[in-house]
């Protein structure tokens, strides 16, 4: 598995090269698009033991840290919740 934001392919021909070698080769690309604030909150309700509406000021937190990339969506909510800032 590899990751790679498209706007670096621009500034590396060769990464570019390489991508399309692996999609003639059968390799599968997956384009991740960033969740809508919406989307954002309803993992957070997801996410929470009791499926209870997620706080306004942690979903608003939670989207402008991660712009709504779902990866860092992820890893910064099991940071807060470990850490017991949210869903305790």
């Amino acid at each position: 598995m590899a990751t790679i934001q498209e706007e670096q392919l621009g500034g590396h021909p060769e990464l570019a090269d390489l991508m399309a070698e692996w999609a003639a080769t059968g390799h599968m690309t997956l384009t991740v698009v960033p969740l809508e604030r919406a989307h954002v909150g309803e993992y957070v309700r997801t996410m929470s033991a009791m499926g209870e509406q997620a706080d306004e000021s942690i979903v608003d937190r939670l989207f402008q840290l991660t712009g709504g990339n779902p990866f860092f969506l992820r890893e910064a909510l099991t940071s807060m919740i470990h850490r017991c800032d949210v869903l305790a």
